[in-house]
């Protein structure tokens, strides 16, 4: 699967639970060079983008361990998702997106 499909998987869980999302970044023939991702917004408005790693098959918001998620269990990825959009994103910047694959690059 490639990265928009993990995130049409992601997207329909998100979905199923009642979560306000958007898909964007997706139509590579639009947009060359944007990788797509998921924006959820929390109860105050705080958004995060969700995006894959593909190396690492991750759904991934932020730059800690626990903002991470296997793609091969998106429903369990919707729901901690889901719990983080109802209880408020942290207050802090969602950090490094990049996932760099050798420490020490980049």
């Amino acid at each position: 699967m490639i990265m928009r499909e993990f995130l049409d998987v992601l997207s329909a869980e998100l979905t199923a639970r009642g979560v306000q999302h958007e898909l964007a970044g997706s139509q590579s023939e639009r947009e060359p060079g944007v990788l797509p991702y998921i924006t959820v917004s929390d109860k105050d408005g705080h958004a995060r983008l969700i995006r894959v790693h593909p190396a690492y098959y991750w759904y991934y918001w932020g730059s800690d361990l626990e903002d991470r998620w296997s793609v091969l269990r998106p429903d369990i990825a919707a729901e901690v998702i889901a719990e983080r959009a109802r209880t408020g994103w942290p207050d802090s910047p969602q950090g490094d997106l990049t996932l760099r694959l050798w420490p020490g690059t980049g």
